[in-house]
């Protein structure tokens, strides 16, 4: 029960947040903060308080069991509708506002993030990119080693 009114208190204040204080909500609009409004919402409110509603279905839903869980089923695919219409917004606008440079630095965080599995093609990768850009040679010459970032050091080495 307390779990059902904390749901309903932060979608209450959300709505109040975006309403009031962030001038509403709409999927297109001159102003551009309102599309954004729009993900907050929905990662919110339908992403995760529909989502903790779903996994409270169980309990909360005085039912048959199939009755439960085509309730638990339908809550999680409304919050996961919600949940990639909230992340279709969140990119319409970056495009709109011609903000590029986030997704670029998702790219290469998940490039770095590679570099222990995939070494030799990620490594390539950020080189190529960092000298596209005009930086040059932005590896180490230890990293060149067959051990990557652990050449010059021993006890850093993967065990064999």
């Amino acid at each position: 029960m307390f779990a059902h009114l904390l749901a309903i208190a932060v979608a209450t204040l959300v709505l109040v947040w975006l309403l009031h204080f962030r001038r509403g909500l709409a999927f297109e609009s001159a102003n551009k903060d309102k599309i954004l409004n729009v993900h907050t919402l929905l990662m919110v409110v339908g992403f995760i308080l529909v989502a903790g509603e779903a996994t409270m279905a169980y309990k909360s839903v005085p039912a048959k069991r199939k009755v439960q869980k085509v309730f638990h089923v339908t809550l999680h695919l409304m919050a996961l509708l919600a949940g990639v219409v909230g992340v279709y917004t969140a990119f319409r606008f970056k495009h709109e506002r011609l903000i590029f440079h986030d997704l670029a630095a998702v790219v290469v965080g998940a490039l770095l993030i590679c570099v222990p599995r995939c070494r030799n093609v990620s490594k390539r990768l950020i080189q190529a990119m960092a000298r596209f850009w005009g930086f040059g040679n932005i590896f180490p010459r230890y990293m060149h080693s067959p051990d990557g970032f652990a050449g010059n050091f021993k006890f850093l080495r993967p065990r064999r």
